[in-house]
């Protein structure tokens, strides 16, 4: 056997006998999966699409001199999308191991939705049409539909991009910037929402809202009429602003009208229909209620949001 032969010889015996080990992969908890930033907020529910839900926490509501609004905001998978994406769980072989999402102790399981997406502070230019989503954990602005696809530092132009028509985007907007109707002159700006959608999700038997007789409650919308306020009593801060209330259904007809009035100074509010005798003052419901979430956008500071007007438009 030649030298050569012979180095050919030992160099396959020594990669023969080499055993790659590879590193095991690091369990990674992604910047905007954060237990206590998502429990800080009082989330309500602000838009419903298809497959998800979008949440945002109306005490953290803001606009800027330059109209640009910004809130904490995450997005979840809706009961209908999430009783699917079990169903496929199931039928998968081998089943996916979903406990490597997310690293958090089984203690906290009841307070976090493993399914959320976020918190982020979300800002939307009601003038330029463009928003931009920045994390609350490093601040960092999300680049795409997937949070982890990609980070950049927030500030640069690159975080902001226009909004696209007929998205989930592109109603949130509509929503906190205001929608106006033909033939009228103001402008409503959302302010809760309760009840649920008619949709598909009727026929899940977990959207059954939990009401006397497990019947579900019609969603309906209340609206800030041009988001505008009155002082009524200086003294002892007494403000009052007009309210909208109509039915979500496909037809979306316009259904009551109030105006509510909340003491600032002592933490009471009234809600009356207009037309109807006046409610007396009460004590404000809890932060996500109705109650304390009209308190809090009339009493609470919002920046340029809201507007003090002498009187409302006729």
């Amino acid at each position: 056997m030649n030298l050569k032969s012979l180095f050919l010889v030992l160099m396959l015996g020594l990669v023969g006998c080499t055993t790659i080990v590879k590193p095991q992969p690091t369990k990674v908890i992604e910047p905007y999966r954060d237990l206590n930033t998502y429990l800080h907020g009082h989330w309500i529910i602000l838009a419903e699409s298809l497959n998800i839900d979008w949440f945002y926490d109306p005490q953290s509501l803001m606009m800027d001199e330059d109209y640009t609004i910004s809130f904490w905001s995450y997005w979840t998978p809706n009961q209908l999308k999430r009783s699917i994406a079990i169903e496929s769980a199931r039928k998968a072989i081998p089943a996916k191991d979903l406990s490597d999402s997310i690293n958090i102790s089984m203690g906290d399981e009841a307070l976090f939705d493993r399914e959320a997406i976020g918190p982020y502070l979300q800002k939307i230019n009601c003038f330029t049409n463009t928003q931009l989503s920045e994390s609350l954990i490093n601040q960092s602005c999300d680049l795409g539909p997937n949070p982890s696809a990609g980070m950049i530092a927030p500030g640069s132009s690159e975080c902001w991009h226009f909004i696209k028509p007929q998205t989930a985007m592109a109603y949130i907007k509509t929503r906190v910037c205001g929608r106006k109707f033909v033939m009228d002159a103001n402008t409503n700006y959302f302010l809760y929402q309760n009840g649920q959608l008619p949709s598909k999700i009727i026929k899940d038997a977990n959207r059954v809202a939990d009401t006397p007789g497990g019947q579900r409650t019609t969603a309906r919308l209340f609206e800030v009429i041009n988001n505008e306020y009155i002082v009524v009593d200086i003294k002892n801060n007494i403000r009052e602003m007009r309210i909208a209330s109509s039915v979500l259904d496909k037809q979306g007809a316009h259904d009551s009208d109030y105006v509510y009035r909340a003491n600032c100074n002592d933490d009471t509010d009234s809600l009356t229909q207009i037309g109807q005798p006046n409610v007396g003052m009460r004590k404000i419901g809890n932060p996500s209620s109705l109650s304390g979430v009209a308190f809090n956008r009339i009493c609470g500071d919002h920046g340029a949001y809201m507007t003090q007007v002498k009187s409302f438009k006729k």
